[in-house]
């Protein structure tokens, strides 16, 4: 309003009234300031809409137009009026841009319905009109008087009544805010006061809350120096208080200080404090979760460490908070229940495989596990290297073929430990302590498994089992034997030896039925190697004592192991035929698989250094073959379970020979392999 009078003023030539009559100065003055004040209209009639409406105008806009009108104004003051006409077009551009952006913002919020909006805006279109209409009197379009004079009067006159209103309201907010000045400072008092002590019980319940916690929990600034809060347990995990103290020389001092693990976590607090949780949340993953920390009375400690970003009020990181929790007690529980875990699983696992035998079964194999103890005790004694390998790998065939896999594993491990005694050159102390420890380790877990069944079958199985189709006659060993030798006296001194013979056969085993366990081994052997393998025994019944019969079937399991593992490729049968003849026990072992080529035997022979170039020039294809029947000779790359430890048919063959029998061998490729076996009868023997 005071823009608009001063425009008035000086456009009406009011101002020659209190000048003096100067001549040119008084013209320059004057059109000077009616210039001037020309300029300062738009810049005061935008700031006036922006204090009646400050939400609504675009804030940046008066500042452009009053720097554009100061601009101007040093122009018109430092030039002449003749120039003045130069600002012309500016003016207008300036005072159609103000008016166009003013009406667009009163129209908008008459249509809002914002106080004061539309009495502005009838008043604007008023002094408008008068403007346009005084400009069109001065380039002579229409005939005078000018009406922006009486427009500019209404326009000030509505304006002076919208401010004396809100002068009004004002006036009648800050009477009443003084009235109520003493009860409004009263409440805002009690309402700080009682932030201030919610703020400090919530201190306090922080505190509470940190101190009863069982980890340590602390915040880091960006140097990684550790500031409050605290919790007590941090004095307690670290034996001392940590505040202020660097982070890297208390929760890291076993770290090297200029290793890569320190200056990752330094790179971190860089990089994340000051920034949003943006950064935070890219390198999170990155920090360490678990650590180990050395403690001068106690053993190394197992941490745990979570990580949580503080931020401040404009959402920046300004801290980091540590959360350490001691799980050193926690682990070993775990690992104490994983191992429990794993050792129940074992026991499961082992009884599964002792229940797939009966009684019976499992007694002949105590029998036989006792006889191969004692040749293992007899070659540690000797301190056969040899034999006691020979006869551990025995034993570890006797395991599987009663399904006892998980014997069977723990002797191929301790075969492991006597390979390297076989290969390289060791002293025979070196020797002779490495084989005691196998021995006692093999007691030991032999030990473990007959306490397994006899947790099954009772306390008595051990004990000989006598027989029959039906049902068990339980008989004491000692008891048994005491007869046994009685009854041998009497009957050898009436010449009963028919019914000596008979007799005898109650102390012997009967072959047939001890084969029988073998069909075990095929079926799982079939399972391993991806094969269909069917086993077949037939022929004679045979008795021979615990010992022939042991050996027999050992032999026998490494002979169809071969046949499994080398000889039937998919698909295949292996027949068992045992034949009694007058003098001689024969028993045959046929598959029908690939068979056995010669030649490769005695590359592979020679390769071996089994045999020489020399040695074997004129060999016949049955000299070839038996050499597959030679010590350490296999044809197997790695070494399992089954097959590869050199100790096959060599085995068979020391067996055989032990019982004062023999071994052929025959063999035709794409056909078959046969192995028989020839031992004497005990008529034979005597």
């Amino acid at each position: 309003m005071l823009s608009l009078g001063t425009r008035l003023f000086f456009n009406n030539s009011y101002l020659d009234d209190f000048l003096e009559n100067s001549g040119n100065l008084q013209f320059l003055i004057n059109r000077r300031l009616e210039f001037i004040s020309v300029f300062f209209l738009t810049p005061s009639l935008i700031g006036y809409t922006q204090h009646l409406f400050p939400s609504f105008m675009p804030k940046n806009f008066f500042k452009i137009n009053l720097l554009a009108s100061l601009l101007v104004i040093i122009f018109i003051t430092f030039t002449e009026p003749i120039t003045f006409v130069v600002t012309l077009p500016f003016m207008w551009g300036q005072a159609v841009l103000t008016m166009i952006v003013t009406i667009y913002v009163l129209i908008r919020e008459s249509y809002r319905k914002t106080d004061y909006s539309v009495t502005f805006l009838l008043s604007f279109v008023i002094c408008l009109i008068g403007g346009v209409q005084s400009a069109l009197v001065t380039q002579h379009i229409l005939p005078p008087p000018e009406l922006f004079p009486i427009a500019g009067s209404i326009f000030v006159f509505i304006q002076s009544s919208i401010l004396s209103k809100k002068f009004s309201i004002a006036f009648r907010t800050a009477e009443r805010l003084s009235k109520n000045l003493a009860n409004e400072v009263k409440i805002q008092t009690k309402e700080a006061v009682d932030q201030k002590n919610r703020a400090l019980a919530s201190e306090k319940e922080v505190s509470n809350l940190l101190n009863t916690m069982k980890q340590s929990v602390f915040s880091v600034n960006e140097k990684g120096i550790i500031i409050p809060p605290v919790s007590r347990f941090s004095h307690d995990l670290f034996e001392k208080s940590i505040e202020g103290q660097s982070v890297f020389d208390i929760l890291f001092k076993d770290y090297d200080k200029k290793g890569e693990f320190i200056d990752s976590f330094k790179f971190f607090l860089n990089v994340c404090i000051g920034a949003d949780d943006l950064q935070y949340l890219l390198m999170r993953d990155q920090l360490p979760k678990k650590i180990k920390l050395s403690k001068e009375r106690e053993d190394t400690l197992s941490l745990k460490i979570g990580y949580a970003p503080i931020l401040d009020d404009s959402d920046k990181i300004y801290k980091i908070m540590l959360v350490v929790e001691d799980v050193t007690e926690l682990e070993k529980k775990e690992k104490e229940a994983k191992d429990q875990e794993v050792k129940s699983l074992l026991k499961v696992k082992r009884l599964q495989e002792i229940v797939s035998n009966d009684k019976k079964e499992l007694n002949i194999f105590i029998d036989e596990i006792n006889f191969h103890i004692l040749q293992i005790k007899n070659a540690l004694k000797d301190q056969d290297l040899d034999a006691f390998f020979r006869t551990l790998h025995t034993l570890k065939g006797s395991s599987r073929a009663y399904g006892l896999s998980g014997l069977s594993s723990e002797i191929h491990l301790l075969e492991n430990r006597i390979v390297p005694l076989k290969k390289g050159q060791h002293e025979k102390e070196t020797i002779l302590e490495t084989l005691k420890s196998i021995h006692d380790d093999l007691v030991r877990e032999i030990k473990n498994y007959i306490s397994l069944i006899q947790e099954v079958y009772g306390k008595d199985v051990t004990e000989k089992v006598m027989n029959t189709e039906d049902s068990f006659i339980k008989l004491s060993k000692e008891r048994f034997e005491k007869i046994m030798i009685e009854l041998t006296k009497k009957l050898t001194l009436n010449n009963e030896f028919e019914l000596l013979k008979k007799f005898k056969e109650l102390q012997n085993e009967r072959l047939n039925e001890i084969l029988m366990n073998l069909e075990k081994v095929v079926d799982k052997m079939s399972l391993y190697l991806n094969k269909k393998i069917e086993l077949k025994i037939s022929g004679d019944e045979v008795f021979l004592d615990l010992k022939e019969t042991s050996i027999l079937k050992d032999s026998i399991l490494h002979i169809i192991q071969n046949s499994c593992d080398h000889g039937i490729e998919k698909e295949g049968k292996i027949l068992i035929d045992i034949k009694n003849e007058n003098e001689n026990i024969k028993i045959k072992v046929k598959d029908n698989g690939k068979g056995i080529d010669p030649d490769k035997i005695l590359k592979k022979a020679i390769e071996k250094g089994v045999v020489s170039i020399k040695e074997s020039s004129e060999f016949t294809n049955v000299e070839k073959l038996s050499l597959i029947m030679e010590a350490g000779f296999s044809t197997k790359v790695v070494t399992t379970e089954y097959s590869g430890r050199g100790v096959g048919m060599d085995v068979v063959k020391k067996n055989i020979e032990s019982l004062g029998g023999f071994i052929v061998l025959d063999s035709e490729v794409n056909k078959g392999t046969t192995i028989t076996l020839s031992l004497p009868t005990n008529k034979n023997k005597a």
